[in-house]
């Protein structure tokens, strides 16, 4: 039982408690002090106070709800949500006694209802009614209505918004009194390091949550079908809260009702597990037997003219695993180019050790018999490169092994008769090629063990990613 919680709990951190009882149950009070004096009659010399500790009973400021789930008004795969609403007072679940239970019971529940087991209200959204709060405590031999006392500040004029179900449902779906405790609890969560989006950054709320799983369409019923949550109270109800209840002559029972919303239910039967397991079979499946090779991972055949030799070469890409996808030239043009993914149904013919890319185009694989490219290697250097920048280290260090490449050249520029060049290389320069292929041609052994040797700068704050470990080549 959590009678109290600490004030704050660390940043990121949820805690769960099974409860949060007050120290005074909400209700009429009342403090008798008096006088006893040994052979002296005190007579009326006593003094009574009355009191009373407020708390919703018959409706709830609807600031009190923090979230519903589903929420209100929403369509989606629910059939395995149990809908559930979050109030940012901790304590209102348990600030009322069930009579017969230990004080740790929750006098609150969510029903899950369909539109046709409430009776009534068919002017309402949620199938609410509103009446008095004397209205509805009034007697009705055929409905029953639970037996509270109302307090003392609470009018009998005061609004009240309930819902009505048949006894036999009502014996169905109501929580039994010692299941209670299981469908509410507390929690604080602290979320300084998230956006708040005007919640509190360390807060403590208390969740209700509902017993049963929302209907959804039949199958082959296109669209979700509605379903209603109630927030209820059960003070008052306690006896009816077993499994065989005896209602006498009460053919309905009438509940308060202090929050209400609808949402929509899709039917979800093809991403359960039965149904995920079904459809993966299934696709090996050919109507007579089973062909493990339809599991690969590769879009379905299509039909295509495989008498010509770029139906031939479509056809056999798409069975290696190729998607084509769209391609933009840097001058423009737009064409579509082949991509596959490192999961492939055949085994892909390796590369040399020694093949080195220094770029993404010169991944590109060209087909020149078609006039198409192949992306896929060049896209995974290009992730490759992605992944590493990511990397603060490693991204640092790159850049301190680029800069002292530059200064390097600066310095050989500038002393061109040095130890590293001959003045007959230095003429034998070709201005027809890249500057790096001539650059890397002429470097000295020596001059390469001076660029391998030379210090990292170290980054000027500590890494959010540790470095990768040299290769040991």
């Amino acid at each position: 039982m959590a009678t109290s919680l600490q004030s704050t709990i660390p940043v990121g951190d949820l805690q769960f408690y099974d409860n949060y009882v007050p120290a005074l149950a909400a209700g009429n009070w009342r403090i008798t002090v008096g006088h006893s004096l040994a052979g002296v009659a005190t007579g009326d010399l006593g003094a009574v106070q009355r009191l009373v500790v407020s708390a919703p009973q018959f409706a709830m400021d609807s600031t009190v709800i923090l979230n519903q789930y589903p929420p209100a008004g929403s369509t989606g795969q629910y059939a395995q949500v149990l809908p559930h609403i979050v109030l940012n007072d901790a304590l209102l679940p348990w600030e009322r006694t069930m009579t017969g239970s230990a004080n740790t019971q929750p006098w609150l529940a969510v029903l899950v209802l369909g539109e046709d087991e409430l009776i009534g209200g068919t002017d309402s959204p949620t199938r609410t009614q509103t009446t008095t709060v004397a209205g509805f405590l009034a007697t009705d031999p055929a409905v029953l209505k639970p037996a509270v006392t109302k307090e003392d500040d609470v009018a009998g004029t005061d609004p009240c918004t309930f819902i009505q179900i048949p006894a036999g449902l009502f014996a169905d779906l109501i929580p039994r009194l010692e299941e209670l405790r299981f469908l509410a609890h507390c929690r604080q969560s602290n979320i300084a390091d998230k956006a708040e989006q005007g919640l509190e950054q360390d807060g403590l709320f208390s969740v209700v949550v509902g017993n049963r799983f929302p209907a959804t369409p039949a199958p082959g019923v296109p669209g979700g079908q509605k379903n209603i949550a109630h927030l209820v109270s059960l003070e008052g109800l306690e006896p009816y809260l077993v499994d065989q209840p005896d209602f006498g002559n009460h053919t309905s029972v009438a509940l308060v009702s202090l929050a209400s919303w609808t949402f929509n239910a899709m039917a979800d039967q093809l991403q359960d597990f039965r149904g995920l397991m079904e459809q993966l079979v299934g696709q090996e499946y050919d109507g007579s037997s089973y062909t493990p090779a339809n599991l690969w991972l590769r879009l379905p055949a299509p039909q295509l003219d495989t008498g010509s030799a770029a139906g031939a070469e479509a056809a056999r890409r798409i069975a290696d695993g190729y998607v084509p996808l769209p391609y933009q030239f840097r001058t423009g043009e737009q064409t579509f180019a082949w991509y596959r993914g490192p999961c492939t149904p055949v085994f892909p013919a390796p590369l040399a050790g020694s093949t080195a890319f220094p770029t993404a185009d010169s991944a590109l694989i060209y087909q020149g018999e078609f006039g198409i490219f192949d992306a896929s290697l060049a896209t995974a250097w290009q992730t490759g490169r992605s992944l590493a920048l990511a990397d603060r280290a490693f991204g640092q260090a790159l850049f301190d092994f680029r800069q002292r490449g530059h200064q390097l050249t600066d310095s050989l520029l500038q002393r061109l008769q040095s130890d590293a060049f001959s003045a007959s290389q230095i003429a034998e320069l070709s201005t027809n090629t890249m500057v790096q292929d001539e650059f890397l041609k002429y470097l000295s052994a020596d001059l390469l063990a001076g660029i391998g040797s030379a210090p990292v700068a170290q980054p000027a704050s500590s890494p959010l990613l540790s470095a990768p470990a040299p290769s040991p080549d």
